[in-house]
């Protein structure tokens, strides 16, 4: 025998259906048959419905979206309409008049009377468009439906993001059912994907039939590729939405050719309509591209995005520099009287990197790497010794730039060689210069984007040379102590380029000029092995990059300042014994740029 108490009552439940909810209780549960021999699951068909929720709606004309009149729905306990997250979907179809069925209930459903409720939503008539909108309807029921039925179909913000320039037709029409008269207009973000460049006092019409008033309007400026951005904003000219490129006059108006100069009114000095009612003759009015715009230019500025470019060629300078170090440890070894082999020939192998920030405005963050394979031979003169020689190079530099538009990447890596040459007196006093010349190869990635979206890097090469020039006096204490004072002066230049990445882009050559004053000292560290400290202090003089982006400046880059560079390592010179000269270093600096690296190298004497 089944002994179970019955476990049967009300039950929450929830119903929805095209954005209309229904809440309450129904009966349901577990009772014990009459001869209490088997346990029943018992649902009552009715349904106290206690709560009618409207949501995000789909609009459908003269359609319903709930149909709840089945007799098992009991809606007597419904006094009000729960409205605090209606809004809806497909609005734009609406029309003054029409109206829809939100639930069909039944004779339980007491009446409400209408009041008026806003209905938002938000679409998209054509890409880069978006409107903010709102149905303003009445809202109640009545007997036995909730409806409603639209009294304004209304437009409340027009939203402007990439989309065509053109120079003929609208945009968009408005649409005859959605009133835009008052609405607000947002150019903030406006771009015109298929573009380069805008020509002064151009005009395209944004909306045909907007309407016969414009609520607020933001923005003055518009961009075009990856390159400018100008001055322009939308206005209502005889109840249409235009957009005009703002002009500045940069000199006074001249007559337009073969006409003369306008009279019978007030000369317009911004490219605007004469503002005294009447209309100049004797000429052409200004109007887009007619004979006055010659006089005018857009007011247009490289997008703050190009500097990046700018950024990417301080990259490859950094790996130029870090080449300096090689270069004049290299012209050290080969020259050093101590390394002195029988016949003078040596061969000379470095290779070093490190890793760096370097200011530029913003900010560059470079991992350098470079390599120097130099020969070289001397000759004695009875004043000193004459050591020359050649080189082959190759270094690189990957990088990333930071600055107030985000965050790129690329490498730029460099091949080529040289000559170099050192004369040394016999009272310890040397000069030494080289020259160096090769190509640059530099590949960059999502350092420039569109308004659409779209990452733009570039892949060049381009040419790069350059030189030092250094004197200097060595003080030798006895045979191991002594003190390197030197000043050294270096150039290097990278050529100009120019590639396409959303617009045209040609960036100017850089060079850079930095001095660097300093001593090392160096002692006896223990079985054939010397230490070294050196400091230095380093000036940029130079060092600035600059660039157009479709013909407009791009705000330059610049190293220019001073560093304080410092060093450390073991040095091992070579011997009547042993031809092999060793160094290994540690370096730093601080200042414009801050860093760290290493360097070693390695070279034999015959």
């Amino acid at each position: 025998m089944i002994s179970e108490a019955a476990q049967y009552g009300e039950h929450a439940f929830t119903l929805s259906s095209g954005g209309v909810e229904l809440s309450g209780k129904s009966t349901r549960g577990i009772e014990k048959s009459q001869d209490a021999s088997a346990l029943i699951y018992k649902v009552d068909s009715n349904k106290k419905v206690s709560t009618i929720s409207l949501g995000r709606i789909t609009w459908a004309n003269e359609g319903t979206l709930f149909n709840g009149s089945n007799a098992d729905f009991d809606y007597a306990s419904v006094t009000s309409l729960n409205t605090e997250n209606f809004s809806g979907v497909n609005a734009q179809t609406a029309s003054v008049g029409n109206s829809m069925t939100l639930l069909a209930a039944n004779g339980t459903l007491q009446n409400m009377a209408s009041t008026e409720k806003n209905l938002s939503y938000s679409y998209t008539p054509i890409s880069g468009v978006t409107i903010d909108a709102h149905l303003a309807g009445s809202l109640g029921a009545d007997g036995g439906k909730v409806t409603y039925q639209v009294t304004a179909n209304q437009a409340d913000k027009l939203t402007f993001g990439s989309i065509p320039w053109l120079d003929t037709g609208a945009l968009m029409t408005r649409p005859a059912n959605i009133t835009f008269a008052g609405a607000a207009v947002d150019t903030s973000r406006i771009y015109f994907n298929n573009v380069q460049t805008l020509n002064a006092n151009q005009k395209m019409t944004l909306v045909d039939n907007f309407g016969d008033s414009v609520g607020t309007i933001t923005g003055t400026e518009y961009t075009v590729g990856t390159t400018l951005k100008g001055k322009g904003q939308a206005s209502l000219s005889e109840s249409n939405l235009i957009y005009t490129v703002e002009t500045t006059a940069s000199v006074p108006l001249s007559p337009p050719s073969g006409g003369t100069t306008p009279t019978g009114g007030t000369t317009p000095t911004d490219g605007t309509t004469p503002t005294d009612g009447t209309t100049p003759t004797g000429g052409t009015a200004p109007n887009g591209g007619s004979a006055h715009s010659g006089d005018r230019t857009p007011v247009v500025t490289a997008q703050e995005q190009t500097h990046n470019t700018v950024m990417a060629a301080q990259a490859g300078m950094a790996a130029l520099g870090a080449g300096n170090n090689s270069i004049s440890q290299a012209t050290e070894g080969l020259g050093d009287t101590a390394n002195r082999g029988s016949d003078g020939v040596a061969v000379y192998a470095g290779m070093g990197g490190g890793t760096g920030k370097q200011e530029t405005g913003s900010y560059v963050k470079t991992n350098t790497w470079n390599g120097i394979i130099a020969l070289g031979t001397s000759h004695e003169f009875s004043a000193g010794k004459l050591e020359w020689g050649g080189f082959v190079e190759h270094g690189s530099a990957r990088y990333s730039l930071h600055g107030d538009t985000g965050y790129g990447s690329g490498t730029a890596t460099y091949t080529g060689g040289g000559a170099l040459a050192k004369w040394t007196t016999k009272q310890d006093v040397y000069l030494e210069g080289s020259f160096r010349a090769g190509r640059m190869h530099d590949s960059a990635s999502d350092i420039l984007r569109d308004a659409m979206g779209g990452s733009y890097g570039y892949n060049v090469r381009t040419g790069y040379w350059g030189a030092h020039l250094g004197i200097g006096k060595i003080y030798r204490f006895d045979r191991v102590r002594k003190l390197d004072v030197y000043g050294k002066f270096f150039i290097n230049r990278r050529n100009g380029t120019s590639f396409e990445a959303g617009g045209h882009y040609d960036l100017d050559s850089v060079t850079s000029k930095k001095l660097r004053l300093g001593a090392r000292y160096s002692a006896e560290a223990g079985k054939g092995w010397n230490w070294y400290a050196g400091l230095a202090f380093e000036h940029e003089f130079d060092g600035e990059a600059t660039g157009t982006a479709d013909g407009v400046s791009i705000r330059a880059s610049s190293t220019k300042g001073s560093n304080l560079f410092g060093e450390l390592g073991l040095h091992m010179d070579a011997t009547e014994n042993n031809p092999w000269q060793a160094d290994i270093g540690i370096f730093g600096t601080c200042g414009k740029h801050r860093g760290i690296g290493g360097a070693a190298s390695v070279a034999y004497r015959f």
